[in-house]
């Protein structure tokens, strides 16, 4: 039978066919969709995984945009825009995140007073609408954005309305507007994005709350630091430093506003001391000086709030009071940012300053937008802090005072103790002097009674001579030669008698002047200290001890040299009591170049004693010096030889009292006494106030 006429067979392998056919489209129908919901699932995955990769809160909106991204793929088709929508149900706001062109809009918050749609949506979350669906006609979608979110769309083409699509999450809505009708299935792919967004949120807010705990404890770090340093203040003045380091810590806490503050306010004089800190510049703070507080409407408002202690005051700055406010602000603080800008009453600028009182002052910043309540309650806290600083401060101050009244007052009596032991000492030292000076009287009326016999019979002696004289020159004539040759021989003798007695007579008027100066010089005294020429007093005594030296036992030959300096002019002294003091320390050079020069003559060597005594005057003080050559003191007794009693004189030579007395004059006239020495040299340097 021929295939043609076959048609059972024909039939039968249509039918096949068919079932084949539609096995193929089934089964690819199976694939495209498990293939969809791959892709679906893939782009699910990847906002999944961009969640599980935050790291920080400030990542969510990079989130959002992966979100927004794989919806579009997702969906199959480019909406004109998409939004995530925040819904505060209390205060009946959303906040909206809106993308266009793949980026994101400036968030914005709307409120059921907006508009009704917001009104209806925000109704929807809160009755558990899974979602809600909105047409707009296309005017009134133009009108919206333009109003709500400041967007231009009114260039759009399409005559169809705006068909708005808000599918829900924990925290408000997963929305989509486009100018078609979004179909069920593009519904519940956007309800799995939304689902997917709720654990992203719930991440956000984990991140959110952990970084907050950790600011915070950052926060109290710092406050505990500016509290810590407040308790260690040890002075007044670290109050600055303290200030200084309250700001550094603002700074570390990225607060950031434009500048901060202190103003230390005096209410009785209603003025304020500025320390001021200017955050880009660098420097942390700046005491500025003193300004009013009554010239501006802000200041008022700030001594009013400071009087009465409140908590804070938030004052917006614009337009004049801008400009007046820096026009005078600027004097006493020209380094301001953009001050010429700031002080232009034209100008556009805004800026809230944000003050928080304290018991002697204001914390105080300023901020271009209103300050957020982190930030103000960041300051607030630090105001606190920096308050127990300034009652630490006043504390310390009175303390200070009163340690300052301490010590002048112990000033005071140690002042007074040491012109009671000086006076105590100046009385010993009258009395010694005294006892020396009638010992030296007593000395020089015995010595000057027998000088005076000698002087006086050497003159009654002198006239003797002469009358002899011209007795034997008047009988010369009448006598033999013989005779003649006796009476010659006799008148001779006269003569050598004579140049003898003149001799005596010479040196006894010698020895009468040095008694008449010991007499004066032991004389009591006023004790007062008046001006006195020193040169003078430094020749007249320096002399005296020379001659006294040459006068007593085994003298020497010594060459003075005074080098003294005619500006010293003029030293406040007690001169009955300083001219001991050159009669002593010339009286010890001489001892030191007689000891010396014995010790020459017996070993045969050269030795020119030589006494050097010298004046000069530098600026107020004087200065006076006594030098010998001899052989210089040792280091074992030079710091004994000041002390009482201590003399390196053999027996009876020597009481130790010379070198002991003379300190205590140069004392008594605020001087000081210093000795220098060296083999062959010995200076005694007296300083003293002219």
């Amino acid at each position: 039978m021929s295939s043609e006429n076959d048609t059972w067979h024909l039939n039968e392998w249509h039918r096949e066919k068919e079932k084949l056919e539609k096995r193929v489209a089934e089964q690819t129908s199976d694939l495209q969709k498990k293939n969809r919901e791959l892709e679906i699932e893939a782009a699910l995955e990847k906002v999944r995984s961009r969640t599980m990769a935050m790291q920080g809160s400030d990542e969510l909106a990079d989130v959002g945009l992966v979100l927004f991204k794989q919806i579009k793929q997702a969906i199959g088709f480019e909406p004109e825009s998409s939004w995530i929508t925040f819904i505060n149900a209390e205060e009946n706001t959303m906040e909206i995140w809106v993308t266009a062109d793949d980026q994101l809009v400036e968030p914005r918050i709307v409120s059921t007073r907006d508009h009704e749609n917001f009104k209806k949506e925000i109704a929807a979350w809160k009755s558990g609408e899974e979602f809600i669906q909105i047409t707009m006609p296309k005017k009134d979608f133009i009108v919206t954005v333009k109003e709500n979110f400041g967007m231009d769309v009114s260039d759009k083409k399409e005559q169809s309305d705006f068909h708005v699509l808000n599918v829900r999450h924990k925290y408000g809505f997963l929305g989509i507007g486009a100018w078609q009708l979004i179909s069920d299935e593009n519904i519940k792919i956007y309800q799995r994005f939304a689902k997917v967004f709720q654990q992203t949120y719930t991440r956000f807010l984990d991140l959110q709350k952990s970084e907050k705990q950790a600011y915070e404890s950052k926060v109290e770090a710092s406050l505990e630091r500016v509290r810590g340093m407040a308790a260690a203040m040890n002075h007044s003045d670290d109050l600055m430093q303290i200030a200084e380091a309250m700001f550094k810590e603002m700074e570390i806490l990225k607060i950031n506003p434009l500048r901060y503050g202190l103003g230390m306010i005096d209410g009785e004089k209603k003025e304020a001391e500025l320390w001021a800190s200017t955050v880009d510049d660098g420097r942390y703070l700046d005491m500025f000086g003193k300004i009013s507080l009554t010239w501006h409407p802000m200041l008022i408002q700030v001594l009013d709030a400071w009087d009465a202690q409140h908590e804070e005051l938030i004052y917006e700055l614009k337009g004049k009071e801008l400009a007046d406010y820096y026009r005078k602000i600027g004097q006493i603080n020209p380094d301001i940012p953009n001050l010429k800008q700031l002080q232009d009453p034209n100008s556009d600028i805004e800026q809230f300053v944000s003050f928080f009182p304290f018991k002697t002052g204001a914390l105080y910043a300023f901020t271009l937008g209103k300050p957020s309540n982190e930030g103000r309650s960041i300051l607030k806290r630090f105001a606190s802090v920096f308050e127990q600083a300034h009652i630490r401060y006043e504390d310390l101050q009175t303390a200070e005072k009163q340690a300052r009244l301490i010590h002048e007052e112990r000033d005071r009596l140690e002042i007074a103790l040491q012109e009671l032991r000086a006076t105590k000492d100046q009385l010993v030292q009258q009395e010694k002097l005294a006892s020396l000076g009638q010992l030296t009287a007593g000395i020089a009326h015995e010595i000057k009674n027998p000088l005076n016999f000698v002087n006086n019979f050497s003159e009654v002696s002198l006239e003797m001579v002469e009358e002899a004289r011209v007795e034997l020159s008047a009988v010369s004539g009448q006598l033999s030669a013989k005779d003649s040759s006796l009476i010659a021989e006799a008148l001779e003798i006269l003569n050598d008698i004579e140049a003898n007695l003149r001799k005596i007579h010479e040196h006894g008027s010698r020895a009468d002047s040095i008694v008449k100066s010991m007499l004066e010089h032991s004389r009591g005294g006023s004790g007062k200290i008046i001006p006195t020429d020193l040169n003078d007093l430094v020749k007249e005594f320096t002399n005296l001890s020379f001659h006294g030296m040459r006068a007593g036992k085994d003298p020497i030959d010594v060459d003075i040299d005074l080098q003294l300096d005619d500006s010293v002019g003029e030293v406040p002294l007690v001169a009955e009591d300083f001219s001991r003091v050159i009669l002593n320390l010339c009286n010890n050079g001489f001892d030191a170049l007689r000891e010396k020069a014995n010790v020459k003559r017996e070993t045969t060597g050269q030795f020119e004693p030589k006494l050097t005594v010298r004046t000069f005057r530098k600026d107020n003080n004087v200065t006076l010096e006594i030098e010998d050559n001899g052989s210089g003191i040792s280091d074992e007794i030079k710091d004994k030889i000041l002390q009482p009693f201590f003399t390196t004189k053999k027996g009876t030579q020597g009481t130790g009292l010379g070198l002991s007395i003379t300190n205590d004059i140069i004392k008594a006239h605020g001087g000081q006494l210093d000795v220098h020495s060296k083999p062959g040299q010995t200076i005694f340097t007296i300083k003293l106030t002219a």
